[in-house]
């Protein structure tokens, strides 16, 4: 989070470019990974990766990996000082940063992006 997407691009390469609304992305399917770039001058994270989800084991977030059992993992960012986020229970927050943990009994997914408190009423 927070590194200059040409540092990214200088290290992993242009990878899929995905168009977005607010911005945009760069998928890294062999690595497992997609990243988001906010596009608006306003948010805290403009260039700068604001968002990111993996499916694969080598990443890792508190420690918390793809596979590892999601009961551990809720406990594991709930120690962190993130909340369960009312309108889901995949949700977890901590100020401008959000963690959503997707699967039923193993994590499958994890998907981390900052939101920008500034921003939030903004409609792209």
């Amino acid at each position: 989070m927070g590194t200059l997407e040409a540092d990214v691009i200088r290290s992993w390469g242009e990878g899929e470019y995905i168009h977005g609304f607010g911005g945009h992305g760069r998928e890294y399917m062999e690595k497992g990974i997609r990243l988001s770039f906010p596009g608006d001058a306003d948010n805290d994270l403009f260039g700068k990766v604001g968002g990111m989800e993996f499916s694969d084991p080598d990443y890792s977030i508190f420690e918390i990996i793809v596979g590892e059992d999601r009961m551990h993992a809720i406990e594991t960012i709930q120690s962190r000082g993130f909340v369960a986020a009312d309108e889901s229970a995949d949700l977890y927050v901590n100020g401008e940063f959000t963690i959503a943990l997707r699967g039923e009994r193993n994590i499958d997914l994890i998907q981390i992006w900052f939101q920008d408190k500034d921003l939030r009423d903004r409609v792209y």
